[in-house]
């Protein structure tokens, strides 16, 4: 159990690295949260916070380079902040699959 405690943050900050070089480790955070979650409804909503912290963190980033313009962009920005959001959502709900 302690090892559970200690693997699934660090493989969680492992896909927050991935996912700052390449849109999979909003893939495998999804992954990472369904295997780690005692059920379904835990996993879906590791899957959707991990989101909302990659899109936070996503917009920090846009705020500090000066690039808050992305924001006018319209279907691209929606784009992006629905991918961040629904892919790690989607991929934790293989917990369903699993059971």
């Amino acid at each position: 159990m302690l090892e559970r405690k200690l693997v699934f943050p660090m493989c969680l900050i492992i896909s927050a690295v991935v996912t700052y070089f390449h849109w999979i480790g909003l893939i495998l955070a999804g992954i990472t949260s369904a295997y780690f979650s005692r059920d379904l409804k835990r996993a879906i909503t590791t899957g959707f916070l991990f989101g909302v912290v990659i899109v936070t963190l996503f917009m920090v980033k846009m705020a500090y380079s000066g690039q808050l313009k992305f924001i006018n962009m319209g279907a691209l920005f929606y784009l992006s902040i629905a991918v961040g959001l629904i892919l790690p959502t989607f991929t934790s709900a293989i917990k369903g699959l699993m059971d």
